[in-house]
């Protein structure tokens, strides 16, 4: 691939990685099928060599992530619509999904990573129940369960921890800046 359009994939794909957690679930979709379509012009003409022949597997694997991904704040994503959505057997879904524990496991994992993201933007201050809806899960207090589970703590505690640290660090550099008149 010309490094001029590896450039642009990169830099597209970079800030559509940093915007998804911003976005509601419909906002997210029409950005993640931007890239899909500055992916397919960037690659359209490059011929895969037979070394690097993409396996059924990891399409599928690929297809399914992206169907999670547009599905995500819908609340249960069911697996016969998934297996619908991407033509596949459930079977062959479950095998693509079983390193990760599971297909309900990774859509938890996905949905607790991007909750996680969206705590830790100081400025937006979105509130726990609104991320929740956002996200997928039945109501609050399922986020608080499952994210405490994972990761220790309550999401609040994770916001005031994050908060907590970064007035730290700014009261620090602050005393750096300004020399004590000792």
């Amino acid at each position: 691939m010309p490094q001029e359009r590896a450039e642009i994939l990169i830099a597209h794909a970079t800030q559509v990685y940093r915007l998804l957690p911003c976005l509601d679930v419909a906002s997210a979709d029409r950005l993640g099928r931007s890239l899909l379509e500055v992916a397919a012009v960037t690659l359209s003409g490059l011929v895969a060599s037979p070394g690097h022949a993409v396996r059924p597997a990891a399409a599928l694997r690929r297809r399914a992530e992206e169907a999670i991904e547009r599905r995500l704040g819908a609340g249960n994503i069911g697996i016969a619509d998934l297996c619908v959505d991407i033509g596949t057997s459930r079977a062959r879904l479950f095998a693509a999904f079983r390193a990760d524990g599971g297909v309900q496991h990774f859509i938890m994992r996905v949905r607790l990573e991007r909750a996680r993201a969206a705590l830790a933007e100081p400025d937006r201050a979105e509130p726990i129940g609104t991320i929740a809806e956002r996200l997928g899960f039945s109501d609050a207090s399922h986020l608080s369960r499952t994210f405490r589970q994972r990761y220790g703590m309550t999401p609040r505690d994770y916001r005031h921890l994050l908060v907590t640290d970064r007035d730290a660090v700014a009261a620090q550099e602050a005393e750096e800046i300004v020399p004590s008149a000792t």
